[in-house]
């Protein structure tokens, strides 16, 4: 059993999600017993991302139970410096052809993939916010601690909020609809509209 994500280097492209460059992740219900593996285009889960920033772009794997997985990381070669890093530990870790990671299936929003560009004139981020879904779930991810999120339904009326965290990740599972979601960090605020389907 295994699944394969593919982040692509082009830029030229939309860091945004874009169907004519990024394919969704799609969750097939005969296939329940594998995990997949996904990294994240704009707001979607996505097993091809094709993009022009190369920093901070997470990676999880949506499963239908707490297995153990294992994920190999390959064509990294291709950018000197790649490492994953980890939200929960605050740790880095080089990433070369063939480093694996074991971790638990239905982990969202605590691993990140850092690479620098082929030119190597990359910015260094301090925080980075991303909001993204995954199925029903609603995922608000940050390389630091969150401060605050709230949902909000399209008539503005407030769905979920939570203030005073210190946690790096926030997983909320909300019905089908349209939502703006706002997250705040230490030195980052994000806003996003998400579709949960």
């Amino acid at each position: 059993r295994e699944s394969r994500a593919a982040v692509v280097y082009n830029s030229m492209a939309s860091d945004d999600y874009d169907s004519s460059e990024d394919a969704e992740l799609f969750l097939d219900s005969n296939l329940g017993d594998v995990p997949a593996v996904y990294t994240v285009a704009g707001t979607m889960a996505a097993t091809i991302n094709q993009t022009s920033e190369l920093r901070d772009i997470p990676i999880g794997v949506y499963g239908n139970s707490d297995e153990l997985v294992t994920l190999t990381f390959n064509g990294v070669a291709k950018f000197p410096g790649t490492t994953l890093y980890d939200a929960k530990t605050q740790r880095e870790t080089a990433l070369f052809d063939g480093s694996t990671l074991t971790l638990t299936a239905n982990t969202h929003g605590r691993y990140f993939l850092r690479a620098g560009t082929p030119t190597a004139n990359e910015a260094v981020a301090t925080e980075s916010i991303r909001i993204y879904t995954v199925s029903d779930k609603l995922i608000v991810t940050s390389t630091e601690d969150l401060q605050t999120v709230a949902v909000y339904d399209f008539s503005g009326r407030v769905v979920y909020s939570m203030d005073r965290l210190s946690t790096h990740s926030v997983n909320i599972a909300l019905p089908k609809g349209t939502y703006i979601v706002k997250a705040t960090g230490r030195h980052e605020e994000e806003t996003r509209k998400v579709l949960i389907k």
